[in-house]
């Protein structure tokens, strides 16, 4: 029993439930206190769980703030300029010419390629204008020739609007206009440069009109209640300051174009005594040139409305062609026997006989 309990208290673990039972049953046994109290003491083994510490949480990093981009202001679009519409230069209204000056070709080619334009025929060409034979044609075409020139940046006109057998052009509104005798008459056909060329003049008053383009648009305003509409007053035309009558008539005198047997042109004069010389330019002692020769604006009016454009009258078994050369005012005899005159409006020329 003393080596149990000595062997009990030696041991480190817990003693077996017999020793305790010895111990108890004899107390007084020398080291049962002992082993009553080891056997009292549960003998625990401590297992200690090491854990690893919670790692240091990593701050979130504080985000960086995107700067706010500075605005672009919207730029201004740079306004796009009103183009200036190209001048339309009408020419010199009412004016009087002086002249005639030498016969020039300058503005010929661009007469010419406007006129190819408007028909559509090859420059030269044998070519019908469209509008039609006689003066009310020809002043047609020379009114649509004169349009399509001033498109084109040029002054074109005619002397006196709807009188005149030529038209007058010019780069500009003073200085020399050329002239074109751009119509036959008779056939109805264009006549091309330079055989339309005619002697310049120049405008020795009036004023160039100039159509800059369209007029802005006004504010509609309310329409008043129309009255009587009343009855224009007619704006006179070109005056001629002289009339036939007493010691005063038209001389229509028909004679050769230099030399040539074959072809004749037809001049008016204003004849009476005292001669004229205060109305006219081109004077001798009893008659002044009318026309375009006459040397001013009264002799081509006068010439239209004193004897007009002639009209050429041959006997039977003559044969001529009237308004040779694109002229109203020339006629070419080409062959046959008989006589040949020209008449205006007051008289009739003298009379050419050819045997």
């Amino acid at each position: 029993m003393a080596l149990i309990l000595a062997s009990g208290l030696k041991s480190c673990d817990k003693p077996s439930p017999e020793v305790c039972r010895a111990c108890l049953e004899h107390l007084e046994l020398p080291g049962c206190a002992e082993v009553i109290k080891a056997c009292q003491t549960p003998v625990t083994t401590t297992t200690t769980t090491t854990r690893p510490p919670d790692p240091t949480p990593t701050p979130t990093p504080t985000p960086i703030p995107i700067p706010t981009p500075t605005p672009v202001p919207t730029p201004v679009p740079t306004p796009i300029p009103t183009p200036t519409p190209r001048p339309i230069c009408t020419g010199p209204l009412n004016a009087s010419w002086s002249g005639p000056g030498p016969t020039t070709l300058a503005i010929g080619p661009m007469v010419n390629r406007v006129m190819s334009d408007l028909t559509g025929c090859s420059e030269g060409s044998d070519c019908f204008h469209g509008e039609g034979p006689g003066e009310q044609g020809a002043q047609r075409w020379m009114a649509k020739v004169n349009a399509e020139l001033r498109k084109r940046g040029l002054c074109a006109v005619q002397h006196q609007t709807g009188i005149t057998d030529e038209i007058a052009v010019n780069t500009a509104c003073d200085g020399p206009f050329e002239g074109f005798h751009v119509a036959n008459y008779g056939s109805g056909k264009v006549v091309w440069s330079p055989g339309a060329a005619r002697p310049s003049w120049i405008p020795t008053k009036g004023v160039c009109s100039i159509d800059s383009g369209p007029t802005p648009t006004p504010t509609p305003q309310p329409t008043p209640t129309p009255g009587p509409t009343p009855t224009p007053t007619p704006v006179p035309g070109p005056t001629c300051p002289v009339t036939v009558g007493g010691d005063y008539y038209v001389d229509l005198h028909i004679g050769m174009i230099g030399h040539n047997p074959q072809q004749y042109t037809a001049t008016a004069a204003y004849c009476g005594i005292p001669v004229r010389s205060d109305v006219f330019a081109n004077c001798r002692s009893k008659c002044c040139t009318l026309g375009v020769d006459g040397g001013n604006q009264n002799a081509i009016v006068c010439e239209q409305v004193l004897s007009g454009v002639p009209e050429w009258q041959a006997s039977q078994g003559l044969d001529i062609i009237p308004g040779f050369d694109g002229n109203p005012y020339n006629c070419k005899v080409t062959g046959g026997h008989g006589t040949l005159k020209a008449c205006g409006k007051s008289s009739c020329s003298n009379v050419v006989t050819f045997p």
